[in-house]
């Protein structure tokens, strides 16, 4: 059931971004911020599933082949609606403020992202928790910052999920930049 819910809470960023994309040309600078923060709050979500292989174990009677592409399909899914909410973001950026700015805007919220799957997954903090419990948050988030090297495992989680999604969605905009692929024929 979990991985329901966590795919259910990676399509929200999905939503989200098709809102913001359907907009870009009625929304001013308060509704688009709004709408931005609001899919900039969920958007960790999307990648979280990844984090969802610690649950991957062998259990008595089910094939741990099974699980493993139960979790890695759910991931997968899970990272492709987080990236084509990126990219539907990315587009709108690129319209308001140019392509400088757009990219600028992909590389923080992957980077904030990454955080946010720490957050969730290690913190055990939820999106919501900014509106429901923002005090108690705030203070372990600002312990976590103002200590940099007391939480080295933050950073170099941070670094290196935001590095593998970068890396990803530079796949997958390629791939879709080019989508037709020549094969030489026999």
């Amino acid at each position: 059931m979990f991985l329901i819910w966590n795919l259910f809470l990676a399509f929200v960023p999905f939503a989200a971004s098709m809102v913001i994309n359907h907009r870009k040309e009625k929304s001013g600078v308060f509704t688009f911020s709004a709408l931005f923060g609001f899919w900039l709050l969920f958007f960790p979500n999307a990648p979280y599933i990844l984090t969802d292989m610690v649950h991957l174990k062998y259990r008595h009677g089910v094939p741990f082949w099974y699980d493993m592409i139960l979790l890695l399909s759910f991931a997968w899914n899970g990272l492709l609606l987080g990236y084509i909410s990126l990219f539907k973001v990315q587009d709108v950026l690129e319209y308001k403020f140019g392509k400088k700015i757009a990219w600028a805007g992909v590389i923080t919220s992957i980077i904030l992202s990454a955080f946010g799957v720490y957050i969730g997954r290690y913190m055990r903090w939820n999106s919501w928790d900014v509106i429901t419990n923002p005090v108690s948050l705030f203070k372990e988030l600002s312990h976590t910052i103002v200590h940099p090297f007391a939480n080295i495992q933050v950073w170099g989680m941070t670094t290196v999920l935001s590095l593998f999604l970068m890396f990803g969605y530079f796949v997958i905009l390629q791939l879709a930049v080019k989508p037709n692929i020549q094969t030489s024929t026999v």
